[in-house]
């Protein structure tokens, strides 16, 4: 993995919460078709640009005046929880806006010219916001002058895993 600085905000300690230093380590990753560039962030799995053959920017490009992020994937949950606090089997789970993946490293597991799939598997983080054992592929794809995302979720648990997915 790639070694990452966290820093705490008040929200975030609160939460309980790491927040990417920006600006620090990241990988981008590049993926292309003869009329698409697109980048995707190694820190949540997150769409970077969509860059087309004539250089036009085709994706909201993280002003951090108007909103950082850029194209943030959503899970285990979509919107928010009660006072940011999730009831899962009788206890009490710290579990923010859109849920686990803004800040969350994902590893490249396989790459090609025009595909990138990246893992997140879970770990202590994210067992104290969702206490679940999962994996979660995201394969983006770049075909002529489209993108395809692709979300596989598996549970490995025991039990039925309750989620919701999204992309913003």
């Amino acid at each position: 993995r790639l070694s990452l600085l966290w820093q705490e905000s008040r929200q975030a300690r609160r939460l309980g919460q790491r927040i990417l230093i920006k600006g620090e380590s990241q990988m981008i990753v590049t993926i292309k078709s003869d009329k698409l560039t697109v980048k995707v962030n190694s820190v949540g799995a997150e769409l970077w640009e969509i860059t087309d053959s004539e250089g036009l920017s085709r994706l909201w490009d993280g002003n951090p005046e108007i909103w950082a992020k850029r194209s943030p994937t959503l899970f285990p949950i979509i919107g928010m929880v009660k006072n940011g606090r999730a009831q899962i089997n009788g206890k009490t789970y710290p579990l923010d806006k859109h849920g686990i993946l803004r800040t969350a490293e994902f590893t490249v597991e396989n790459q090609t010219e025009n595909s990138v799939t990246l893992l997140l598997c879970s770990d202590d983080f994210t067992k104290e916001h969702y206490p679940y054992d999962f994996e979660l592929r995201i394969t983006y794809k770049v075909e002529n002058a489209s993108v395809k995302v692709a979300w596989e979720v598996k549970n490995n648990n025991d039990v039925d895993m309750p989620f919701q997915m999204g992309g913003h």
